[in-house]
């Protein structure tokens, strides 16, 4: 089974308001608490240097954060 932190920002795009971004990172400590998660996506919502092609800031205010659970069975 594969396990990933998936993390949702709000768009900073004012031109598109309801647009998220997301963030995946595998290869996490599952003993990280909900505070701590919500802490460390704050600050890398207020880092400015992090942009997308267009030069437009990537993340903006934390939206939600979910540990996904992906198990692959070969059929063959």
């Amino acid at each position: 089974m594969t396990k990933v932190l998936k993390m949702v920002f709000e768009s900073t795009n004012a031109e598109k308001p309801n647009q998220t971004s997301i963030l995946k990172m595998t290869d996490i400590d599952e003993s990280l608490t909900s505070e701590r998660i919500a802490a460390e996506m704050a600050k890398l919502a207020s880092f400015n240097f992090i942009v997308d092609g267009k030069g437009q800031v990537r993340f903006g205010k934390p939206k939600s954060a979910s540990l996904v659970t992906t198990e692959k069975r070969p059929i063959f």
